[in-house]
């Protein structure tokens, strides 16, 4: 997928100012809006947008959902298979806060300690939101038909899932018993 890259990249030179930089890439789908730019492994800007290019290498699909929820799906111009989905979700912290209980102190202690607390605490900030993108590759022909057989995930700048298709069969025979419930003796 071609497409240009539009970067704010600060100069860091005595006026300290900042341009942007246009560039095209014949492989566009590991770019992220939002994402540091480097030149010899020092930060010098971000992507500040990611646009196509006119030569129809590649179309964009905008959807947009409840919530102002928006994604737009990319798909190559010449196969018409997709080749990348970005939206924005919530950003997933996992994090397992497990109170102690002090010396001492009864179950019922325990927890009128923690319902204050949180209380105190007040309702958690909403989550914030962040730019995932998911890069569909390693198209297969599986019984006439074309199969991603590689999916990865980025969520901000970090990859987080990657998955891998390692057998697929197109139009399987099933028979009806296969989805009938099984009885216990």
């Amino acid at each position: 997928m071609a497409a240009v890259l539009v970067v704010g990249v600060l100069v860091l030179g005595s006026r300290g100012g900042s341009y942007s930089v246009h560039a095209r890439f014949q492989n566009a789908s590991q770019l992220v809006k939002g994402n540091l730019v480097q030149v010899a492994g020092v930060p010098v800007g971000k992507i500040q947008s990611i646009e196509l290019t006119p030569d129809g290498e590649a179309d964009v699909l905008d959807a947009k959902g409840d919530g102002n929820f928006t994604a737009r799906l990319f798909v190559d111009a010449k196969t018409h298979l997709p080749v990348m989905l970005t939206y924005q979700d919530r950003e997933r912290n996992f994090r397992i806060n497990r109170p102690q209980r002090k010396d001492g102190e009864t179950d019922e202690q325990f927890r009128a300690r923690m319902r204050a607390e949180r209380e105190a605490a007040g309702p958690p900030p909403p989550p914030k939101l962040v730019d995932v993108s998911m890069f569909i590759t390693d198209y297969k022909d599986v019984g006439g038909v074309k199969i991603p057989h590689h999916f990865s995930m980025q969520t901000g700048d970090k990859p987080t899932e990657e998955w891998e298709l390692k057998k697929a069969k197109a139009n399987p025979k099933l028979e009806d018993d296969q989805f009938k419930r099984k009885t216990s003796n």
